[in-house]
């Protein structure tokens, strides 16, 4: 097996570190976006305390088959945190 073909293999189950993302969220409300590999979005929600909102997705056991599908589809999170909680009207 060559130096390529193992840095490709390694690279298809690279994963998403949660406890290091989460780890640096501040406790501020906000938006955070779920995405997958390709940079879909998976989820969009919002979070009076963004930490422990998407904390909960990767702490907590008994989610339903839904949400643990696409949890473990989780490639990246971007956030965007507010000051205020009413700023965090989405358009609809």
């Amino acid at each position: 097996m060559g130096k390529g073909r193992w840095v490709a293999i390694y690279n298809e189950f690279n994963m998403f570190d949660a406890k290091r993302f989460v780890s640096g969220l501040p406790n501020l409300p906000g938006v955070y976006r779920m995405l997958g590999k390709g940079g879909e979005a998976l989820y969009v929600g919002k979070a009076r305390d963004l930490r422990k909102r998407v904390a909960s997705y990767f702490n907590k056991h008994g989610h339903g088959p839904r949400t643990q599908l696409m949890i473990g589809q989780v490639d990246s999170i971007e956030v965007t945190a507010t000051r205020f909680l009413r700023s965090l009207a989405l358009p609809t």
